[in-house]
């Protein structure tokens, strides 16, 4: 009697199927294609924030006793991150809620000083950075800039205008007041202060509000007079 009681009736003898192949870690690696990374998450984006923010607090208020009231002695920049008043003044003031607050209240405010910078950075800095690494992605490297966060510290610096103009030329573009710090000199002391990363500079675009208009000559920050 054969062993393959199929045999007998010339069929095929039923095989043990095979070991299924092992999903790649990758699900994209089968089609030639690379995983999407996960946009950060709020608490990750708040944290980035905060680590962006930092840095650029400490190359405008650096050496200051008490940042919070740091004081432009050749503009209206006020405060730890040094906003420019006659630029952000309305726009704080409403987002403080308070339409007769001055330049002196805002520096005596902290929390608020904190408050206003990450939103500033979540609503203004980050998607215009963003905007810039779409707009220019092909001479970043040239012009020195390592990662997303190098561009929101830039448009803080420069200003969204004038941050696009030096990515567009590779020269720096004279703000009022007097600068005297490079941009390369700016970024080098942001990255030293700036805590660690959470946001890679090509992650994948994802959903964010609107760049805000600004006045084209409108930064963050439009001197560094204390460097």
């Amino acid at each position: 009697m054969a062993d393959d009681i199929f045999s007998a009736f010339g069929g095929a003898a039923l095989k043990e199927p095979a070991t299924p192949t092992p999903t790649p870690a990758d699900p994209f690696a089968a089609f030639g294609g690379q995983a999407i990374k996960p946009e950060p998450t709020a608490d990750e984006d708040e944290v980035q924030g905060k680590n962006v923010l930092q840095g650029i607090a400490a190359v405008e208020s650096r050496g200051q006793k008490d940042p919070y009231k740091a004081k432009a002695p050749t503009s209206s920049a006020v405060g730890k991150y040094q906003y420019v008043w006659s630029i952000w003044g309305d726009q704080i003031r409403q987002f403080a809620g308070q339409p007769g607050m001055t330049p002196d209240q805002f520096m005596a405010n902290p929390d608020l000083q904190e408050k206003w910078a990450l939103y500033n950075y979540k609503t203004t800095l980050k998607p215009q950075a963003r905007k810039l690494q779409k707009d220019y992605e092909q001479v970043l490297a040239q012009r020195g800039i390592q990662d997303l966060d190098d561009l929101a510290a830039l448009v803080h610096f420069q200003g969204y205008g004038r941050a696009a103009q030096y990515l567009r030329t590779g020269q720096q573009v004279k703000a009022p007041g007097e600068i005297n710090v490079s941009v390369q000199d700016y970024l080098a002391k942001f990255r030293e202060a700036k805590a660690p990363k959470v946001m890679a500079a090509k992650a994948p675009p994802a959903a964010e509000p609107a760049a805000p208009t600004e006045p084209a000559e409108a930064g963050g920050l439009l001197e560094s007079w204390w460097l």
